[in-house]
């Protein structure tokens, strides 16, 4: 997914890239979970929504 975001490695694809991201981190993979949180508080590659990406930082670390 980052490849896509990032247009490293594969043409970049912003859309596809979003869904694959989102998609790692609802399989609970934590290492998803924190790439797509630091994405979404700092706004890099997708849409900035920094309460969304603290949701998903805390689900990262194991906070509720």
């Amino acid at each position: 997914s980052e490849y896509l975001l990032d247009g490293e490695k594969l043409p970049k694809n912003v859309q596809e890239g979003k869904q694959w991201l989102f998609r790692a981190a609802e399989t609970q993979n934590p290492r998803a979970m924190q790439i797509l949180a630091a994405r979404l508080i700092n706004g890099v590659g997708i849409f900035k929504d920094s309460k969304e990406g603290m949701k998903w930082l805390k689900k990262a670390t194991g906070f509720r």
